[in-house]
């Protein structure tokens, strides 16, 4: 009778908790794609301290941390694919240096930690990106994506800024998905771009609210789609 007591209390429990995570609204944590993947070695990376002007660059869309590390470019790396690193040194990685690989024909993908949080301008500029995985970036700064081989590009679900020209000349892609974090966009994100659709993670009335440096949207050629979810990143 004991046992059965015990079970009985242990599940009215779990239901319990099971509702709790209902009512609150609990979300699942965001997939990070490199977890399981093995870091690329031999990448350049430049330390980043707090009260330095390289550092305020970043200090708007960056968990803070009085020291962080950038990837600053290549390095010695030979892989196509990169894949960045949590950390290195003890210290986290946290974005990429302006025109960090600016130009590189030989990179064909990026995976990105959820640590890393902010591409810088023309990171990946001038540069044909068959896979784009990451989902912690929250600024995709000016020009910093490079071309994009790709239908339908996903950004980050915790996204909250597109600089100017942050996605310009795309070739192929045809949709962006953008979720609701967004908070901000720069001048003519999407300048000469094949992006035809934004599919847009919320209400909109969400998109309503999301500012414009230049005052008003200045892609009004790009279709919306509202209350599209997340579709994840293949």
């Amino acid at each position: 009778m004991k046992t059965k007591r015990t079970f009985g209390f242990l599940s009215t429990l779990l239901v319990a908790g099971a509702a709790a995570i209902t009512l609150t609204g609990c979300k699942p944590a965001l997939v990070d794609y490199a977890k399981g993947e093995t870091p690329s070695q031999g990448l350049a990376f430049t330390l980043v301290t707090k009260g330095t002007e390289a550092y305020d660059s970043f200090k708007d869309y960056i968990t803070p941390v009085d020291e962080f590390y950038i990837v600053s470019g290549r390095g010695t790396c030979t892989d196509k694919t990169i894949v960045v690193p949590e950390t290195y040194e003890g210290k986290p990685v946290k974005g990429f240096g302006e025109r960090a690989f600016f130009g590189d024909a030989d990179v064909e993908g990026f995976i990105l930690p959820n640590g890393v949080e902010t591409l810088t301008n023309l990171a990946f500029g001038r540069t044909q990106i068959k896979v784009m995985k990451a989902n912690g970036v929250r600024a995709y700064s000016g020009g910093s994506t490079g071309d994009l081989l790709m239908d339908d590009i996903v950004c980050s679900q915790v996204t909250e800024y597109l600089g100017q020209w942050a996605f310009f000349f795309q070739t192929q892609a045809k949709t962006i998905w953008l979720p609701k974090t967004l908070k901000k966009f720069g001048p003519q994100p999407f300048m000469d771009s094949s992006i035809a659709t934004i599919r847009y993670e919320g209400s909109e009335a969400d998109w309503k609210k999301i500012e414009y440096e230049t005052g008003e949207c200045d892609f009004p050629h790009i279709n919306l789609e509202y209350n599209v979810k997340y579709p994840g990143i293949k």
